[in-house]
C-alpha cells in the first residue's frame, strides 16, 4: 500500500506540474500578446502623434510662405516713381501746415512763402501764384 500511495503521489505530482507547466506556458503566450498589442498601439498613437504634428507644421509653414510670397510680390510691385511723387505730396502738405507752399509745376519746383511766389530767389509777384500757372495746393 505504501508504493501505492506513494505512486499516486508521483502521479498526482506530475500531473499539477503538467498543468502549472500549461498555466505557465499559457500565461506566457498571453503576456507576450498583451506586450505585443501594447507595442503595437504605441506605434500607432506615435505615429498619428508625430503625422499631426508634421501636418500642422505643414500648414504653418505653407501659410507662411504664401504670407512671404505675397509679400515679396509686394515689393516687386512697387513703383518708385510713384512712390516719390507721394512723398512730395506729403511734404507739401506738411509745408502747407507750417505755412509754407511747395509748388510743384513739371519744369521747376517754387515755394509759395507768406503769399510770395519765389523762383530762384526772384519775387514773381500774386500772393497766390496762380498768375504763373503754379497749382499752389496739391490734388487730393
Amino acid at each position: 500500500m505504501y508504493l501505492r500511495n506513494n505512486y499516486y503521489l508521483h502521479f498526482k505530482a506530475e500531473s499539477e506540474l503538467q498543468r502549472a507547466s500549461l498555466d505557465a506556458t499559457r500565461t506566457t503566450r498571453h503576456l507576450e500578446e498583451t506586450i505585443d498589442n501594447f507595442e503595437k498601439q504605441k506605434i500607432k498613437d506615435i505615429k498619428n502623434i508625430f503625422s499631426e504634428f508634421i501636418t500642422i507644421e505643414m500648414l504653418f509653414h505653407g501659410k507662411a510662405l504664401e504670407i512671404y510670397t505675397a509679400a515679396f510680390q509686394s515689393i516687386q510691385n512697387i513703383d518708385e516713381n510713384e512712390d516719390l511723387q507721394v512723398r512730395d505730396q506729403l511734404y507739401c502738405i506738411k509745408d502747407r501746415i507750417r505755412g509754407k507752399f511747395v509748388v510743384r509745376s513739371k519744369s521747376k519746383a517754387r515755394s509759395v512763402e507768406q503769399g510770395k511766389v519765389l523762383e530762384q530767389g526772384k519775387v514773381l509777384g500774386s500772393k497766390t501764384g496762380l498768375e504763373t500757372g503754379a497749382r499752389t495746393r496739391p490734388r487730393e
